[in-house]
């Protein structure tokens, strides 16, 4: 069982009928004690997963033209869409 704050959900819109194939998929856990975690602004299962995925999907985060990346605490969204590669982290100059 997980807390409710983890999870993930999909959609894909269009209105030309077409299969969807998913391309790819990642999993990955971490300590659930920040005091524990490497960082305090960055999500190493964040990271993990979203390698996988990419790496199954054969894409990069350069690739993806559109994201709705969410989380119930402002700060963590954006944390979320920096260790998805979507942004460079202005504190190292990094994805």
């Amino acid at each position: 069982m997980c807390p409710i704050t983890d999870g993930a959900a999909a959609i894909i819109l269009t209105s030309q009928y077409s299969p969807v194939v998913v391309s790819g998929v990642g999993h990955a856990t971490d300590t659930s004690a920040v005091s524990h975690r490497a960082s305090l602004t960055s999500f190493n299962s964040t990271k993990e997963a979203a390698l996988k995925a990419y790496s199954m999907a054969q894409l990069n985060p350069a690739d993806i033209q559109f994201a709705e990346v969410h989380d119930a605490f402002s700060p963590f969204e954006i944390i979320g869409t920096e260790d998805l590669g979507f942004f460079l982290r202005e504190r190292d100059g990094r994805p």
